[in-house]
């Protein structure tokens, strides 16, 4: 069987989704067991090949993605200037964090909900230009990669290429708190 022109090594239900493993990407090193395959392991969504990153897929359907690999199960978020989103309003999306490009940064970056306060802290605060946008996974046209880059203990879903504005499906103006912080829980 073949998928996206690649062989499939290994299929299977994990969490109760599909996951396949592509024998290109096969590697062999010390972290790879007995009845494990460690290979580039891909979930197949409505309109997308959603890429994971590598891990483990063992046979009998158990998987190891790493660190904090989650399941795009609903919407992720980006935190965006005004100004960068009202910016070419007819064409598609390309700021990736405060200050970067998406052809500087690579990626456009995004939160689960979970990590959308955390980063409007980290990167946001006191501003009062900053609109959350939600946007569904299964209309973007770009893939989405759930990983870690930093070395730190979370993963975040980073979209390879520009946002198209129809997989925005709210954008949400947050209000600068008296300290500073932005009120991310009452736009969520």
């Amino acid at each position: 069987m073949t998928l996206n022109g690649r062989a499939v090594a290994a299929a299977g239900v994990v969490g109760g989704r599909l996951l396949f493993c592509t024998t290109s990407e096969r590697q062999s090193d010390a972290t790879t067991l007995p009845g494990q395959m460690r290979s580039l392991c891909v979930r197949i969504c409505p309109n997308n090949l959603w890429t994971l990153g590598t891990g483990a897929l063992w046979l009998d359907g158990r998987s190891s993605m790493g660190h904090d690999q989650r399941m795009i199960d609903g919407p992720i978020y980006h935190l965006a200037l005004t100004g960068d989103w009202e910016s070419d309003a007819g064409g598609p999306y390309t700021t990736s964090t405060l200050g970067r490009s998406l052809a500087e940064q690579g990626f456009v970056h995004c939160s689960f909900r979970d990590q959308v306060q955390q980063i409007a802290d980290l990167v946001y605060r006191g501003r009062p230009d900053v609109l959350l946008l939600e946007l569904d996974p299964a209309l973007l046209a770009a893939a989405v990669q759930v990983e870690n880059l930093d070395g730190g203990e979370q993963s975040f879903p980073h979209i390879y290429g520009p946002i198209n504005r129809d997989a925005v499906v709210k954008v949400t103006p947050l209000r600068a708190l008296e300290d500073g912080r932005l009120d991310v829980a009452d736009a969520l």
